[in-house]
């Protein structure tokens, strides 16, 4: 496990949380990605920090934001097709360990 990251074991509030991994919604990111959801829009849903330096009460540290500052960029992205009549399809990036492009050297 890494530091600094809560794991989730099961889906809630429209994602998932791994060691490797984040899962969540496809239509939250294109909704973000088009502007149509603020960043605190996002966060707020899912029940993440809105900034990494002030924790909020009962909220976890935004995942992205924790894989981020440890140097790991996302490997492999895959799209889960929930079918015609279900929910959401789901994205999951996976993440391996520091990218040396974007840590500092040691």
């Amino acid at each position: 496990m890494q530091p600094g990251i809560q794991y989730d074991s099961g889906f809630s509030r429209g994602h998932g949380i791994g060691s490797n991994y984040i899962k969540i919604g496809a239509r939250d990111v294109m909704e973000v990605l088009a502007g149509r959801k603020t960043l605190r829009d996002f966060n707020e849903m899912h029940g993440w920090n809105e900034t990494p330096d002030k924790p909020e009460q009962g909220k976890m540290r935004n995942p992205f934001e924790i894989f981020l500052s440890e140097g790991r960029l996302p490997t492999d992205i895959e799209l889960e097709r929930s079918g015609e009549n279900s929910g959401d399809d789901w994205i999951t990036l996976h993440f391996d360990g520091p990218d040396a492009a974007i840590t500092p050297f040691r």
